[in-house]
């Protein structure tokens, strides 16, 4: 009875221990621990989750998210040593497109060149560089055909501006084509406030617009064009 009686005791505080303790993490867990560090760009937190993460089938993202946080200094067997393991896959694709855009930044245009062929996605920016790299060839083609991403309906990237830079310097972008820029630029506002239901006076007169307000006085001879 008295055996029984200490016996009900100490399962009693086992239990009650077993509850206070802590869990330990499931690998899937530690997954979600590492896209958190990834999203805060804490590249030492990252780190700390990789050995749980050894062997996992979500282990080629840890290692995409790692390479990814320092893709301004990875090196060239690195990204060709994660592409080559993973070729084929959308992360290889994905940190591809990365690289070749710090390439074409700072304007590697021999390596640029070998790794944009087996890019499968399309990216505005990667173009942008692609042109950049054919006219530092001296293939002046680059010119005509990179006119058309000037009348893209959207803020442009990086890449995109300096080429912008680029075209202008040597002649090739005017100031009609600045104005035929800032045209479709507000007209996308445009549509983008009426979709929204704002007024299109407010869009025009919101300082926030820039340099549209200039072409405000424009815009009604434009649109009977």
């Amino acid at each position: 009875m008295i055996l029984r009686h200490f016996l009900t005791i100490a399962l009693a505080f086992w239990a009650a221990f077993a509850a206070a303790a802590p869990k330990p993490q499931t690998a899937d867990e530690e997954v979600l621990k590492a896209y958190q560090a990834f999203r805060a760009g804490d590249p030492l937190k990252l780190a700390r989750q990789g050995a749980a993460l050894e062997g996992h089938v979500l282990e080629p993202y840890f290692e995409y998210w790692r390479l990814k946080l320092r893709i301004d200094e990875v090196t060239t067997h690195e990204a060709q040593e994660y592409l080559q393991r993973h070729a084929g896959s959308y992360l290889a694709d994905r940190l591809r497109a990365d690289w070749l855009k710090e390439l074409g930044k700072s304007a590697e245009w021999q390596t640029f060149d070998l790794e944009l062929a087996p890019l499968v996605h399309d990216d505005l920016e990667i173009r942008c560089y692609a042109w950049s790299s054919r006219l530092a060839r001296g293939d002046d083609g680059a010119y005509e055909e990179a006119q058309a991403v000037w009348l893209e309906p959207r803020e442009l990237p990086g890449g995109c501006g300096a080429l912008g830079e680029r075209m202008m310097a040597d002649g090739r972008l005017t100031a009609t084509h600045v104005w035929q820029r800032v045209r479709v630029l507000l007209r996308a506002a445009l549509e983008r406030a009426r979709l929204a239901g704002i007024p299109e006076e407010r869009v025009v007169l919101d300082p926030g617009i820039g340099f549209f307000r200039k072409a405000v006085i424009s815009w009604h001879a434009w649109d009977c064009e």
